[in-house]
């Protein structure tokens, strides 16, 4: 039986490496954000691609957020970030809550 942190480091090696290269996350992080990438895209694989796009877009929007706002990585980013970006999105973006 292989050892479940071992698949962990398996999962996407590359994406790993490029994660660190560019400082993206700190090294203990990038397992987790590999997992989490797998999970989206076995998620993505099921919906259409303009939906896939879309969420793209909004991470790109939060993480861009993050920067703008605390100038932390993401992988520091707390319940209370989101919280304050949705509340951004609805009162100063004006996105409608079904969005």
């Amino acid at each position: 039986m292989v050892n479940s942190s071992h698949k962990m480091r398996d999962t996407l090696p590359e994406f790993q490496k490029y994660m660190l290269d560019r400082k993206l996350v700190a090294e203990n992080k990038t397992t987790f954000f590999a997992y989490w990438v797998v999970r989206f895209l076995s998620y993505a694989k099921r919906h259409k691609y303009s939906t896939e796009r879309t969420y793209l877009q909004w991470a790109e929007r939060f993480f861009a957020y993050i920067a703008e706002t605390g100038g932390k990585q993401v992988d520091a980013a707390t319940a209370e970030d989101v919280r304050d970006f949705l509340s951004h999105l609805a009162l100063e973006q004006r996105v409608s809550a079904s969005t």
